[in-house]
């Protein structure tokens, strides 16, 4: 597992490979799968950015501060 050691951390997989290693977490950490970055530049070359594949739009950042807070009431700060 790669949590052993840690409870309470956010994992984010972004992209279909890795998020083949959401079953190596343990239920006792939380995990967000998102698309990778990539993927939005590419469809954008393409001419059309499906909105699963927009990262842009995606509420990650959100989420990871929804989480963090419900567990210490602490957020991240955000560069």
């Amino acid at each position: 597992e790669l949590d052993r050691l840690f409870n309470s951390i956010v994992f984010v997989f972004l992209g279909r490979d890795a998020q083949e290693y959401n079953k190596h977490v343990s239920a006792r950490n939380y995990i967000l799968n998102y698309c990778h970055p990539a993927a939005t530049v590419y469809a954008k070359a393409r001419g059309n950015v499906p909105v699963h594949l927009d990262f842009t739009k995606s509420e990650m950042f959100k989420s990871i501060d929804e989480i963090t807070y419900n567990i210490d009431q602490t957020t991240i700060k955000w560069f």
